[in-house]
């Protein structure tokens, strides 16, 4: 290839990962719709085996998110549930949140319910949780001002499907 090939080549790649940056960056969920994704979990349509207590982020993932964000055309894949949720999910995020996909789901959670409310600690909201106080908890947020408050989860803001479901075969 000539130079000038090879300099349209990378340039052209520059502009996608630009664009990719921009739109990754842009991405977010509220923590309403975090809280109502978390208030399906356990239903007998959105991950029937969830386990309050057990279940780790990497299984909601799996068992639930990727399921939900499945686009319903037979091999066209998904997108990120950010995308799917009928959230503003262009709006830009407030915070970033770093977590492990190792530890409790419940725990990311609640983490991220306690700091729209501007708690310094979750395990009251965890219990809330496990308990099933999802209602008061929206209510709580509302009342704050803080139910829309955007957030950045790799589990709900990146495409899973473009990565980790190259190992799953299609239901």
């Amino acid at each position: 290839p000539s130079k000038a090939s090879a300099s349209d080549d990378r340039e052209e790649r520059s502009a996608a990962w630009t664009a990719t940056l921009h739109d990754l960056a842009g991405r977010s969920i509220s923590v309403g719709s975090v809280l109502r994704f978390y208030a399906a979990l356990g239903s007998a349509a959105v991950m029937p085996a969830y386990e309050p207590r057990r279940s780790k982020t990497s299984d909601v993932v799996r068992q639930a998110i990727i399921p939900l964000s499945r686009r319903r055309k037979q091999g066209s894949g998904g997108a990120a549930y950010a995308c799917m949720c009928g959230d503003d999910n262009q709006a830009p995020p407030e915070c970033m949140v770093t977590h492990a996909w190792s530890q409790l789901f419940i725990d990311l959670v609640a983490a991220v319910v306690s700091d729209a409310l501007g708690y310094s600690q979750y395990a009251d909201i965890t219990e809330k949780l496990v308990a099933g106080r999802h209602e008061e908890i929206q209510a709580d947020l509302q009342a704050s001002g803080a139910l829309h408050k955007r957030y950045w989860i790799c589990a709900f803001c990146i495409n899973q499907h473009a990565g980790i479901c190259g190992s799953f075969p299609e239901e």
